[in-house]
């Protein structure tokens, strides 16, 4: 006789879960000042250039997901847990100033999708590659925990090959 399947993890209890670790690890080695490193603060903290990169990357993400379902309507459903995520993500990483640019959508929906879906995956092992590099370990724990929403959020959605 088999043991009875324990309970399915949803997406949504899955991505909370790690949201919720990222939130409790956010107060440790991330509260930094909202001004650019200098010389003297990269020095006292090895990780400020390493943060600086992932604010750009989850900026950029953000503007992307959100141009994206602005210019390509039909994508907006999936686009919208990508958008949620990465702001949940920048939330717990502190203030910068400046927008990134707004990128550029152009092709049918299905290129717009396959081009969202390629940059989450770059942006994945980015993090998962960030998390191996910091010198924090509440810092690395964050960034893979990161990586690890992005990639569920890969495999869950509809971006890859779908007509629309």
């Amino acid at each position: 006789m088999r043991p009875l399947p324990g309970p399915r993890a949803t997406r949504r209890t899955t991505i909370g879960g790690l949201l919720a670790g990222a939130v409790g690890l956010s107060g440790c080695d991330l509260d930094r000042p909202a001004a650019a490193p200098t010389s003297s603060s990269t020095a006292a903290d090895p990780d400020s250039a390493l943060v600086d990169a992932v604010i750009a990357e989850l900026d950029d993400l953000v503007a992307l997901v959100t141009a994206a379902a602005d210019r390509r309507p039909l994508l907006a459903p999936e686009l919208a847990a990508f958008a949620a995520l990465h702001q949940a993500h920048r939330s717990v990483l502190p203030e910068r100033e400046g927008d990134p640019a707004t990128p550029r959508i152009t092709g049918s929906p299905q290129a717009v999708g396959d081009r969202v879906r390629r940059r989450e995956v770059q942006a994945q092992a980015r993090l998962a590659d960030w998390s191996v590099a910091a010198e924090s370990g509440a810092l690395a724990r964050l960034l893979a925990s990161m990586s690890a929403g992005i990639a569920a959020h890969v495999a869950d959605a509809g971006l890859r090959g779908a007509a629309r």
